[in-house]
């Protein structure tokens, strides 16, 4: 991004497990226990709590982030600054989140209640994010894949874009939960930051570099998409959906 470029050669590939090793997750349960155990709520509660505040120490603000740190109790902050080691999460690659608030802790001798897992919640499993993207991607030549572009509607806690950011420079996703989208963040800045610090004179740069495998082809620029015609079918979509529920 200094030099106002795209990388050469693929992105660094990052094999992303489908949970994180038994003792690096032994020890964010640690660093946890406190939170649960001054009766503040439960693991995954205890867990989104961490992702705001180690959202804040990346300089990631929001009204809503902001609100959310000033209702963690100080002591629980002072216990994590003296606790927490991120690279605990850098050492087991994988979408955390998902592991954590899908009853994962329990797994190490936790308990407590879990709202995120009463709510129907269920991550797409990482062996299938993996082949997912590999069918996507396929055989298209490195040089293309890295401009082109992947939005997840439904990312949840982000584990598709995870896998994505092995190939593309260009990620975005959306979901309805809005703790769901901070684990997202969380996940873009510890192993794809150009997912959430991408600056705007950026997207030049990968139109160009577009523009040049295109030419590189022979094939002609495809045909801009008409975005009020795929709002007014998705509008539709979702009248004719909630005609179900009446």
């Amino acid at each position: 991004m200094w030099e106002g470029r795209t990388p050469e050669g693929p992105i660094p590939f990052i094999h992303f497990q489908r949970q994180p090793h038994p003792e690096d997750e032994k020890a964010i349960t640690d660093v946890l226990r406190r939170y649960v155990e001054k009766g503040l709520g439960g693991w995954d509660d205890a867990w989104m709590a961490l992702v705001v505040w180690v959202l804040h120490g990346f300089g990631h603000h929001t009204d809503g982030i902001d609100r959310e740190l000033s209702r963690i109790p100080d002591a629980i902050k002072a216990h994590w600054y003296r606790t927490f080691n991120l690279a605990t999460l850098l050492h087991s690659p994988c979408d955390w989140s998902a592991h954590i608030l899908q009853g994962g802790l329990r797994a190490a001798g936790s308990h407590g209640y879990n709202r995120y897992e009463g709510s129907g919640y269920f991550a797409t499993p990482m062996d299938v994010v993996e082949m997912m993207t590999e069918i996507t991607f396929g055989d298209i030549p490195t040089e293309e894949q890295k401009v082109m572009t992947v939005l997840d509607p439904c990312c949840g806690t982000g584990s598709m874009l995870l896998y994505a950011s092995n190939y593309c420079l260009r990620l975005a996703g959306q979901d309805i939960v809005w703790d769901l989208t901070l684990c997202t963040v969380l996940n873009g800045y510890l192993f794809a930051p150009w997912m959430v610090m991408m600056p705007g004179y950026m997207d030049e740069v990968l139109d160009e570099h577009r523009a040049r495998m295109i030419a590189r082809r022979g094939k002609p620029e495809p045909a801009p998409v008409d975005l009020s015609a795929l709002r007014e079918a998705a509008r539709a979509g979702e009248l004719a959906q909630a005609e179900l529920f009446r």
